[in-house]
């Protein structure tokens, strides 16, 4: 966040007598006040609550939704179906939807399975975002808005994304970076209810799933990826390191690599040894130390998953 800072250069009289009338002259007292009012920053509005969900793209999306949802036991949160210009399923994770989706390519071309897309939610709606992002210099596309059909078949809004990536947005530039605002927020909360409800009544599923501790990105440049990440935060304890963290979801996480991409996530666990011992049984365990454990990317096209153990304060009974 910018701030600007107003340096007033107050000449101090050379004789007591001057000081004395200085100080007895309404003007001289209200001057410091309007300086002072003058230098106080301009005051932001809250931009993000934090990352409503994430996606993989994969030109087999519904195998690799089915492992998610069938073999890894996450909750369903909306079976895989045809969208028009998409398709897609969506899973719960914990604190943050996944989604596995796929769209038709160039011609010729055929793109790898990988995680391309980060949707974050706003505070507001897209109208008060519109113009932070705008104060914020941020750049950003213009919202386009997505209708779906009730159970009546009538036509509605679902939903507006705002892409903030591109060039000279929010880096990098081959992921999808966008806010994505729900225009049933009480509808999409409740969801989510039913969605935590039953990841904790099965436990998290074979592999003890708590949530999704971040989202790693590559980028080539990672200084001058900083600076444009620092524009999303409102506050600087959301950003410790090149690490930046919200108030929903997930944490973000830059490193210097050698292409740029959205290259890995990682989850907690409730028990490592667990989770490792499910993986080796389905012949999906890759790689393990004592401290993370890492799906077989073979069996889920190439992306890169590990899993941790969360930590829980003495004395915390963890659900």
């Amino acid at each position: 966040m910018l701030i600007w800072l107003l340096i007033c250069a107050i000449t101090i009289p050379s004789s007591a007598s001057s000081v004395q009338r200085a100080a007895l002259s309404p003007a001289a007292n209200q001057a410091p006040r309007e300086a002072k009012a003058k230098a106080a920053p301009e005051q932001y509005s809250p931009l993000l609550r934090g990352v409503d969900h994430f996606f993989a793209y994969s030109s087999e999306p519904e195998t690799l939704f089915k492992f998610f949802r069938d073999t890894l036991g996450l909750p369903q949160v909306w079976d895989f179906k045809n969208f028009g210009d998409f398709a897609s399923g969506g899973v719960w994770m914990g604190n943050v939807e996944f989604e596995v989706v796929t769209w038709k390519p160039p011609p010729g071309d055929k793109p790898p399975t990988e995680f391309k897309g980060i949707a974050f939610e706003p505070v507001g709606y897209t109208d008060d975002l519109v113009k932070e992002l705008d104060r914020r210099a941020i750049k950003h596309g213009k919202p386009e808005t997505t209708f779906v059909k009730d159970n009546e078949g009538r036509e509605r809004v679902g939903w507006i994304n705002t892409g903030i990536d591109g060039p000279g947005g929010i880096p990098p530039s081959n992921v999808f970076i966008f806010v994505y605002d729900s225009t049933s927020k009480e509808e999409e909360g409740a969801r989510n209810e039913r969605s935590n409800t039953a990841l904790r009544e099965s436990q998290g599923g074979p592999l003890g799933i708590v949530r999704v501790k971040e989202l790693a990105i590559g980028v080539a440049d990672l200084k001058a990826a900083t600076v444009k990440w620092r524009m999303l935060l409102d506050r600087p304890d959301q950003q410790a390191g090149n690490l930046y963290r919200f108030n929903l979801g997930p944490d973000i996480r830059l490193f210097a690599g050698q292409t740029d991409g959205f290259k890995s996530i990682v989850l907690q666990v409730r028990s490592l040894q667990k989770a490792k011992e499910f993986l080796a049984g389905e012949n999906l365990l890759k790689k393990s130390s004592d401290n993370t454990v890492a799906i077989d990317p073979s069996a889920i096209g190439g992306l890169s998953i590990s899993l941790e153990q969360i930590k829980v304060a003495p004395g915390v009974l963890q659900d």
